[in-house]
């Protein structure tokens, strides 16, 4: 696939497709009102788009066209702006919150929860760097520094 899918701030929030020479392709709006803007809310995986809603605390699953597949209830989503989501492997997804400062496994076939750990500070943002690890970005850059908690995506040990 080569085009660029971003979550686009606004009310209402829009999923925005570019391909890779810069050009808008595609544009559809997300059920999302809540207004935040932080954290990594998007992913693609298994030709699906899934974006997290915080408001309604769902996962929402689009084609790849912006046709809407499913909502997935996700309890795990909390209601605060620093919420993040990133793929960890072809059946979950990682979740991770500001407040309080967590992160959960959420299995995207049924929206059950696999595991949820604390996490040492409250993290900004969130990234999958392979099927076993997660790296959560946490801290204040100006005032603590940047913290980064490795975990393992199959236990939520660190």
């Amino acid at each position: 696939m080569d085009q660029l899918f971003i979550l686009e701030y606004g009310q209402p929030y829009k999923i925005r497709v570019y391909n890779l020479n810069g050009h808008l392709v595609n544009s559809w709006n997300h059920t999302d009102t809540s207004g935040y803007r932080y954290g990594n809310k998007l992913f693609l995986s298994k030709n699906e788009v899934f974006v997290a809603d915080v408001f309604n605390q769902q996962i929402v699953v689009y084609n790849l066209d912006g046709k809407l597949n499913q909502n997935i209830p996700c309890p795990a989503i909390t209601k605060n702006e620093h919420t993040s989501m990133c793929s960890a492997g072809k059946d979950c997804v990682i979740i991770t919150s500001y407040s309080p400062p967590q992160a959960s496994k959420i299995n995207i076939n049924t929206g059950a929860v696999l595991w949820t750990t604390t996490i040492t500070y409250h993290p900004y943002s969130s990234t999958c760097v392979s099927k076993t690890l997660l790296v959560g970005l946490n801290g204040y850059g100006h005032a603590r520094g940047i913290w980064i908690d490795v975990l393992n995506t199959e236990n939520g040990e660190c």
